[in-house]
């Protein structure tokens, strides 16, 4: 009996514990929706990655549904760079900082725009038989 009490002591102690010096902490999100800046059309597929504001490796990433939309989850309050990347079809365009905080952990971007990149567009291929 005497070591049940002991390990309910303990075990309310660590609760209070955790408590006390964050151990829960508070998890939010960035969100938004990528569009082009032409049409004004939500873009599918575009790479989006979270970086440390003054970090070089993300932290975390996701691709954009075929509505545009975008949600990273479980961002402690920070700054943060948020990239969005389409090979072939649109700048690169980084948004930095980025700011999610203990009274607003959810950032939501609203309409995040990207301009198309018309430098990579192919031209026509003709193919003609070997004489």
């Amino acid at each position: 009996m005497k070591r049940i009490f002991i390990f309910i002591l303990f075990f309310a102690f660590a609760i209070t514990a955790k408590a006390q010096f964050g151990g829960g902490g508070i998890k939010g999100k960035i969100s938004g929706t990528v569009i082009d800046s032409v049409t004004k059309k939500p873009v599918s597929y575009i790479s989006v990655a979270v970086y440390f504001s003054t970090g070089k490796a993300p932290i975390n990433g996701m691709l954009t549904d075929d509505k545009g939309k975008f949600a990273i989850y479980n961002l402690s309050p920070g700054s943060y760079r948020v990239t969005f990347t389409f090979i072939g079809g649109y700048k690169t365009k980084t948004v930095n900082p980025v700011v999610t905080t203990l009274s607003k952990p959810d950032n939501n971007m609203g309409n995040v725009q990207l301009i198309p990149d018309n430098g990579t567009q192919l031209g026509e291929v003709q193919h003609s038989p070997a004489p």
